[in-house]
């Protein structure tokens, strides 16, 4: 609510005489103020009614003080109603000056509530306090009176992440027309609550630790609900994983399992090792590294037992090593495999090795002269080897004296192990 005109403004006229029982007229900003009258009151809780237009005295001034709300255009004309002056913006839209606080809010990302003004547009600069019912989960828009929801950013123009809002947090914003809007106003610059701070250049750390934080336990789930309160966290049960909550492009997590469950691969959103589906055991642990706006990438696997990451996605023990003679194994794969070893398995002692002894890969002649050695195809389904068709199809060094020797076939058997 404005003052806008009081008992001791004098009107005069081009040659500077009062303007004497003229009228003063007061309308919609922007429009004719005669023919788009407003009302006009006496008091400044806008109880007590005026006419509109207002006449001048002897003086040139009206007799009442005259209070209206927000904008308004005016127009003062003399006795004879001709117009002496005319201005189509006047006075300050009130909304767009006061601190409105919401009532009925409701909702985590999408948010509304009501002013108590019955808004039918937002104004520049005009600010909105709120309080939270629930932590966001994502990106947050505001909506007052169904006006139109609008994005609510942080540090200017960045959206909101996982639990920027808290639970009953005071939430302060202001709408910018340019950007078309909310820029979070109070949210605290500290590092207790500024999920990401920027510097000007490198951290020096001084002589400390980077340490990181060990958020809470995370129940397993096909979107694992991984929050900010960390970067280490413990995944307990056993529900398969298809997804992870997303943060910031380039957001570093460590997942420690508490179980078996299934890490599903796909390209697009959870990127694996391997570029194949991942069983855990307890006590393994996974890098993950967020590369795209929706994407997860494992950038290592620890194992507990210490054994390969991969482990053999295939393996077959115990083949018959036939001169001339082809092997056909079905991987059970998704793709053919990227990686494949051939081991040897002593049965017989000769050329100095004994019983058990396993040598491979790598350590016998493979496509080698004199018909010995083998050939290896793999496609989406099986694995084929062809042995060379000489009587020993292989040939090695012998273990005490390293001389090339030819294997008896029947003494030893092959050992196939395939990775994605």
């Amino acid at each position: 609510m404005t003052a806008v005109l009081d008992e001791h403004t004098q009107f005069v006229d081009t040659a500077g005489s009062p303007v004497v029982g003229g009228n003063v007229y007061f309308g919609t900003a922007g429009a004719d103020p005669k023919l788009n009258p407003i009302s006009i009151f006496s008091d400044r809780a806008l109880t007590v009614a005026l006419a509109n237009p207002q006449t001048t005295d002897a003086l040139g001034r009206v007799t009442n003080k005259v209070w209206l709300d927000g904008k308004y255009s005016m127009r003062v004309t003399d006795s004879a109603d001709v117009q002496i002056y005319q201005e189509l913006d006047n006075g300050v839209d009130a909304a767009s000056t006061a601190v409105v606080g919401l009532t009925s809010v409701a909702g985590a990302n999408t948010i509304t509530a009501v002013s108590g003004l019955s808004l039918t547009a937002y104004n520049d600069c005009q600010v909105f306090i709120f309080g939270t019912v629930s932590a966001n989960t994502g990106a947050v828009t505001l909506n007052v009176d169904a006006v139109g929801a609008k994005a609510i950013v942080k540090n200017n123009d960045e959206p909101l992440e996982n639990a920027d809002f808290d639970a009953d947090m005071k939430i302060e914003v202001i709408y910018n027309l340019a950007n078309d809007n909310f820029e979070w106003a109070n949210q605290k610059t500290g590092l207790d609550r500024d999920t990401t701070p920027q510097a000007a250049g490198p951290i020096d750390m001084n002589s400390h630790m980077d340490q990181w934080s060990k958020g809470a336990d995370v129940a397993s789930a096909a979107a694992l609900p991984v929050l900010n309160d960390g970067n280490y966290f413990d995944v307990t049960g056993t529900t398969t994983i298809t997804s992870i909550a997303t943060f910031r492009i380039g957001t570093v997590i460590r997942l420690q399992f508490d179980g078996a469950l299934t890490i599903t691969h796909n390209a697009a959103t959870l990127a694996l090792l391997g570029s194949a589906n991942i069983t855990t055991v307890a006590g393994d642990v996974a890098t993950f590294v967020q590369d795209g706006a929706s994407l997860w990438r494992m950038v290592g696997l620890q194992r507990e037992d210490g054994t390969s990451p991969f482990g053999p996605a295939f393996t077959s023990t115990g083949n018959t090593i036939t001169s001339a003679g082809q092997l056909v194994l079905a991987h059970g794969l998704s793709a053919a495999p990227r990686r494949i070893f051939l081991y040897i398995l002593c049965g017989t002692a000769e050329l100095g090795y004994s019983i058990g002894d396993l040598l491979g890969p790598n350590n016998f002649e493979v496509n080698g002269s004199g018909n010995r050695g083998v050939s290896i195809v793999a496609d989406a389904t099986n694995i084929t080897i062809r042995f060379g068709a000489a009587t020993g199809s292989l040939s090695v060094l012998t273990k005490d004296t390293g001389l090339d020797n030819n294997i008896t076939n029947t003494s030893w058997t092959l050992e196939v192990r395939a990775y994605p």
